[in-house]
C-alpha cells in the first residue's frame, strides 16, 4: 500500500481483561440488542442465518469444506483492541484511531 493509503477494519474489539466491568456492561447489552433485534421482531440471527444457508441446494457441501478448512478460525477469540491497533502499527501504519464504536464493535481508521 502506497504512503497515505487508508485501511478501515471494523470487527468486535473487545474492552482489555483490565476493564472487566466494561466487558460485562457491553456483553449484557449486547445480548439484550440482539434478543430485542431478532427474537422479538422475528428477524433472522446470525446461528439461523448459516442454518438456513446449509439447507440450500449445494451449499451444505460447501460449509463442509468451509470447516474443514477454516473450522478452528470460527471460534470465540475475540481480539482485543489493542491486539488490532498494535497489528495495523507493526504493519507500518503511522496513524491507527477508533473512528466509530458501539459498546466493543468498533471501527479502526488506519493511515500508512
Amino acid at each position: 500500500m502506497r504512503p497515505g493509503g487508508v485501511v478501515l477494519n471494523g470487527d468486535i474489539m473487545p474492552f482489555g481483561p483490565h476493564l472487566e466491568t466494561f466487558r460485562r456492561l457491553s456483553k449484557t447489552l449486547t445480548a439484550r440488542q440482539e434478543r430485542e433485534a431478532f427474537e422479538q421482531r422475528g428477524v433472522e440471527d446470525w446461528n439461523s442465518w448459516w442454518q438456513a444457508l446449509s439447507e440450500e441446494p449445494g451449499m451444505k457441501e460447501l460449509l463442509e469444506e468451509r470447516d474443514r478448512r477454516f473450522g478452528q478460525r470460527f471460534t470465540e477469540f475475540e481480539p482485543l483492541l489493542d491486539l488490532h491497533s498494535a497489528s495495523l502499527q507493526d504493519a507500518g501504519f503511522r496513524e491507527v484511531e477508533v473512528i466509530w464504536q458501539n459498546l466493543d464493535d468498533r471501527v479502526l481508521l488506519a493511515i500508512r
